[in-house]
């Protein structure tokens, strides 16, 4: 409760996370996973090589007894030492990639430094900056994304917003609905094969 962890214990057996759990580690996995051209299966596996220190490679991952258990624990670390964080949206509603600078505008205005030239922060310190950020142009972004994803009425300014600032308006499909477009794509790229 009063740490920070730096290695998760996985069936009784100790592994380091990568970098100390900067939070540099945690979103090249979020990365990963959002990676919609490869199956999930291996989006998975290559999170867990990128997350924990002793696992570089699919080889390495026989180091663990239970890969599920490993898998829970890296995702019990991403929402900072909670089992479940409520009920997950079936939309994107944020792009750690595509909405960083909005991202870290917000989080450095609630550190009062820039984040990103820190040598090192732990995940769970990022998280609690980003949970403190408060009304900015992030959260209404985010809102507005939120109302288009459930059909509701945008106010307005919130139409002019759109309509003046269109690059922060990406699809907000379902993942799954993402998923399908991308294994469509795929086989019509091979041939449907």
């Amino acid at each position: 409760m009063y740490s920070l962890p730096t290695s998760l214990i996985v069936n009784g057996k100790e592994f380091a996370v990568r970098n100390r759990g900067d939070f540099r580690t945690v979103l090249d996995c979020f990365e990963t996973l959002d990676t919609i051209e490869i199956t999930k299966e291996a989006r998975i596996l290559s999170c867990l090589c990128l997350f924990y220190e002793d696992i570089n490679c699919f080889e390495d991952l026989g180091k663990f007894d239970d890969i599920v258990e490993a898998y829970n624990r890296m995702i019990w670390f991403f929402n900072c030492g909670q089992d479940a964080i409520g009920s997950q949206s079936r939309y994107k509603l944020l792009d750690w990639n595509k909405d960083a600078p909005l991202i870290y505008s917000a989080v450095n205005n609630v550190a009062q430094k820039e984040v990103r030239n820190e040598d090192y922060l732990h995940w769970w310190t990022f998280m609690g900056y980003y949970l403190a950020i408060g009304e900015c142009s992030l959260s209404n972004i985010v809102s507005i994304r939120s109302k288009r994803a459930k059909g509701k009425k945008l106010e307005k300014y919130e139409q002019q917003f759109v309509r003046e600032n269109p690059q922060y308006f990406w699809n907000t499909q379902s993942v799954e609905q993402q998923e399908i477009e991308a294994e469509i794509r795929r086989l019509w790229e091979n041939g449907g094969k």
